[in-house]
């Protein structure tokens, strides 16, 4: 036992006493952690700058710690949760999940629907970047007009002597 932990139990004469003592002691560590935790769940919200992944694991590990110490928290309110903390720009990613999950909502098809949609905008993103290249490609073409560089401008050309 620490010292102060001692000091508290050190009065009491019966084991069921100093076991008494004790419970009170952690019990009310444990409710205000368990509190805390739902708070930090409640609030939490993902920056656009991070990763999905590394939210989803954050998030994944504050609802395991606050299942640990008993308490749980129904598979719906897991996924509401989840879809809440996702940051504006997945504002109508959100309205859809929504709109397609008409029972209730699972937390396992949420969090597949997100990383699917990771995977979309990943892909899109990449097609994008695609074509930009192929504009770009195609902008200086046109403005060559499939001449060569080799031939002189039109400031250096010679006039004939006729």
């Amino acid at each position: 036992l620490s010292e102060s932990v001692y000091f508290t139990v050190q009065s009491c004469s019966a084991v069921f006493q100093i076991w008494k003592t004790l419970l009170n002691i952690y019990e009310q560590n444990v409710a205000s952690t368990k509190i805390y935790l739902i708070w930090r769940v409640y609030n939490l919200r993902m920056k656009e700058s991070n990763s999905v992944q590394a939210h989803l694991n954050e998030y994944e590990s504050l609802s395991s710690q606050i299942s640990s110490p008993g308490t749980t928290i129904e598979d719906e309110l897991r996924a509401m949760l989840l879809m809440s903390s996702l940051p504006p720009l997945w504002e109508t990613f959100v309205t859809t999940v929504c709109n397609v999950l008409t029972t209730a909502m699972n937390y396992s098809k949420v969090t597949s629907a997100i990383l699917t949609e990771v995977a979309r905008r990943k892909f899109f993103a990449k097609a994008s970047i695609d074509e930009a290249y192929v504009v770009q490609i195609s902008a200086d073409r046109l403005n060559n007009r499939g001449r060569s560089s080799s031939r002189p401008s039109t400031n250096q050309r010679s006039r004939s002597k006729s």
